[in-house]
């Protein structure tokens, strides 16, 4: 995955660090919550980076099946919470089935591999049998699409969790932090043993397990890559 990480930090380059961290903190932990832990969680958040970046066939089409935009309308990469989230809601919501039709007419005149267009063809078949609502089957079929094999159960644990509620969380303990090196010197020693405890609470939540080792791997992959 290291080249298409590298390709996927140079589209990224509009976006802060923070951004991207913060990013890859809430997949991880959404996978956490479905018991996608350590190095397990750190190889799918790469992958899912990787491929979202990359001009990867298969999560181009995908994207396009689910009318989700990687790029805005400058032509910049959207930030992945963003891609993640609309994504999200194609999973959880549907999609439109006149959509589909559009979608399934433009391709039909368009040069896609083989098992591709299989793939495409039987999604918009069954969509469209249930009014545009995915089936298990289908929400399998375009996460594999979109992260590959490896990591398509860790892009669908993050599809189907709370992205808002994970990342309100990280937030406020991010929050909590930034108060924290407010205080004045002499309650430090008070305040530090309050914030411990708020933060050992949210770490018991959120890095239950080893979670923490795969984002930490996912994170050092992510610093060499943009050397």
């Amino acid at each position: 995955y290291d080249k298409q990480l590298a390709k996927c930090l140079k589209k990224l380059k509009n976006q802060s660090h923070s951004d991207i961290g913060e990013d890859a903190m809430v997949m991880a932990g959404l996978m956490a919550n479905a018991g996608i832990k350590g190095s397990m969680a750190g190889t799918a958040t790469r992958a899912i980076f990787s491929r979202f970046g990359s001009e990867n066939r298969n999560a181009y089409q995908a994207l396009r099946a689910l009318n989700v935009d990687f790029t805005d309308e400058n032509g910049e990469v959207r930030r992945i919470a963003d891609v993640m989230k609309d994504v999200s809601a194609r999973f959880k919501q549907g999609v439109d089935p006149n959509q589909l039709l559009n979608f399934a007419e433009a391709i039909s005149g368009e040069k896609i591999h083989a098992d591709t267009r299989r793939k495409l063809d039987s999604f918009i078949e069954n969509t469209q049998k249930h009014g545009g609502k995915m089936t298990g089957a289908d929400m399998l079929k375009m996460s594999s699409m979109l992260a590959g094999q490896e990591a398509m159960s860790g892009l669908l644990s993050v599809l189907l969790g709370d992205w808002d509620d994970l990342a309100k969380k990280i937030e406020d303990a991010h929050g909590a932090a930034e108060k924290m090196a407010n205080v004045q010197l002499d309650n430090l020693s008070g305040d530090l043993a309050i914030l411990g405890s708020a933060w050992d609470a949210f770490q018991q939540g959120f890095f239950e397990g080893a979670a923490g080792e795969g984002l930490r791997a996912f994170v050092q992959s992510l610093t060499e890559s943009a050397k």
